[in-house]
Formats: structure tokens, C-alpha cells, sequence
């Protein structure tokens, strides 16, 4: 989804997590990195929400830090948010 800070959001809605779960997300994670490198597609980053009840509240938390100089993306080594955007 594009956010209005012209971020565009990798979201995924995880309610059971098996085996290969994190070598997904691993893989999102390195494909936003390096999209976010390469530069000509505008600014990405990927989040995992794990509780779809909490999703209008994440969403929300996102929209608001994406607009601030501290939303950490991809790659980034900043500090973290308080959710996690890569988790």
C-alpha cells in the first residue's frame, strides 16, 4: 500500500507462522533493502502484523511515524519503533 509519505508498505496479516515464515520475511526484508538501495522505486518498507485485531492500531502507528524523520525502514540502523516493523 502507498502511504502518504509516498512510502510504499509490504503488509502482511500472519496469524499462524510455520517453518518457513522467517525465511519469508528474511527474504522481504533483503528485496526491500535492496529495492530502497537501487533508489528508482521510491521508498519501501515491510511490515508483519500478527494480530489482525491490532491492525487498524498498527496501521495507525505506521502512518504517523512514516510521516516523522525517526520511521525507521529497511536497512535502517536507527532506533526501533514500538512495534516492530520487521518482526
Amino acid at each position: 500500500m502507498r502511504l502518504a509519505s509516498d512510502v510504499t508498505l509490504v503488509l502482511e496479516v500472519k496469524g499462524f507462522e510455520d517453518n518457513q515464515t522467517k525465511a519469508k520475511h528474511d527474504a522481504a526484508k533483503r528485496w526491500v533493502m535492496a529495492v530502497n538501495n537501487w533508489g528508482q522505486l521510491g521508498k519501501w518498507d515491510f511490515h508483519v502484523c500478527r494480530n489482525p485485531l491490532l491492525l487498524g492500531k498498527e496501521l495507525t502507528y505506521i502512518l504517523r511515524s512514516s510521516a516523522s524523520p525517526s520511521f525507521t525502514r529497511a536497512g535502517d540502523r536507527r532506533s526501533q519503533p514500538a512495534i516492530s516493523i520487521f518482526t
